[in-house]
């Protein structure tokens, strides 16, 4: 079970990484005249929620790991392979901020020059 919380901290985190990566380029599309800011910063953050939801999906299916199944609940496969790859892309975000607040306090610590 301890090997299953590291894969879904491993995935979240890989996908974290490869979303700050992408988030400058999210969304792709162009916006009409008018409060085009609000709305692509809006948008970007719909976009990145499907994204994150959808790889995890991906990572889930490939790799065999079903969080049903590890904490012993008796789902179909495609409905853990679901539920497994909504947690990995809803966890992204926590694992943003801790890895965002651990940059901070390394920044922090470090003399300058």
């Amino acid at each position: 079970m301890a090997w299953a919380a590291a894969f879904f901290a491993a995935a979240s985190a890989v996908l974290e990484r490869m979303l700050e990566l992408a988030s400058p380029f999210i969304p792709w599309w162009d916006y009409p005249t008018g409060d085009a800011i609000a709305q692509k910063k809006a948008d970007r953050g719909y976009a990145l929620i499907t994204i994150t939801a959808f790889l995890g999906v991906l990572a889930s299916a490939a790799s065999g790991l079903y969080l049903a199944d590890a904490i012993g609940l008796s789902l179909t496969r495609w409905s853990d392979i679901l539920l497994t790859g909504f947690a990995i892309g809803a966890s992204t975000k926590a694992i943003h901020e801790v890895i965002k607040s651990l940059e901070k306090a390394k920044g922090a610590g470090t003399a300058p020059g």
